[in-house]
């Protein structure tokens, strides 16, 4: 139950950071949330709903605390003019954020870097691909862009994914979410677990498999992470059936690490 609650705080926490208000979560929001969380992954006790809720709202309010001492200098002027009738952290960072066109550009460069970037007005292309209209990038401290929360599904080479964090690498997106299970290159991906991430040539090099999977003669283990060198070349996965390899018996359930020249590793 400990590693429910501890799945459930994660995505949870995924979850907050799409949200526009950014660490500012309306507590109604947070408990339909929770509670869709706590159906998906058996949690009924109240008292352990309660931790969760009192867990995720802790971690909340310490980035909020350590998002205001980001903002505090470079934006103290501008909270001042524009905020000083705020009663607390989370109404004085909602109130910066939501008049980003009024205040100064070393107080915008900070805001963008804690952030984000203003919605997008249209729909726009980065590293490739198209992000819908009301979409807003991400950057790291440097201004360079990390990824984009997506305001809607979108479809980037014919891969449908989900709205909310998208993250880029240079030569188009590193990771994202399914909208659903689908096929990428003959394989089926689930929408739940890890991944996919991406290579930089567009290829899947960790992912969660939706069912039975065989690749290269060997059946790995739906609802299991799976690993890439390249397209067929598996670095890592886990055996749905009793399989031998060069000369090793691995039962089901096991998992098998692969050298980059086909060998099995050994640890």
């Amino acid at each position: 139950m400990r590693a429910k609650l501890y799945i459930a705080i994660i995505f949870l926490l995924l979850f907050c950071n799409t949200l526009t208000s950014a660490f500012a979560v309306e507590e109604a929001d947070l408990n339909k949330k929770l509670e869709e969380l706590a159906t998906q992954y058996g949690i009924t006790d109240k008292e352990q709903l309660e931790s969760l809720k009192i867990q995720v709202l802790s971690i909340l309010k310490t980035r909020e605390r350590f998002s205001f001492s980001t903002l505090n200098k470079p934006c103290r002027d501008d909270i001042e003019r524009l905020c000083s009738d705020s009663g607390n952290i989370s109404s004085t960072l909602m109130c910066i954020k939501d008049n980003r066109e009024y205040v100064s550009e070393s107080c915008e460069n900070a805001l963008g870097n804690e952030f984000g970037g203003n919605p997008l007005l249209h729909a726009e292309v980065y590293n490739g691909v198209e992000m819908p209209k009301g979409s807003y990038f991400f950057y790291n401290p440097n201004g360079k862009v990390l990824g984009v929360i997506a305001s809607k599904n979108f479809e980037y080479k014919g891969i449908n994914f989900k709205k909310g964090q998208i993250r880029f690498h240079d030569f188009g997106i590193s990771v994202g979410q399914l909208v659903s299970d689908q096929y990428i290159n003959g394989i089926k991906y689930s929408v739940d677990g890890i991944g996919p991430f991406f290579n930089k040539e567009g290829e899947i090099e960790n992912a969660t498999l939706a069912e039975n999977s065989e690749i290269a003669g060997i059946t790995y283990k739906a609802d299991s992470q799976i690993q890439f060198y390249s397209i067929g070349k598996v670095k890592s996965g886990t055996v749905a059936k009793e399989t031998t390899i060069q000369g090793q018996t691995f039962m089901p359930g096991e998992l098998i690490w692969f050298k980059k020249n086909g060998e099995i590793r050994s640890f």
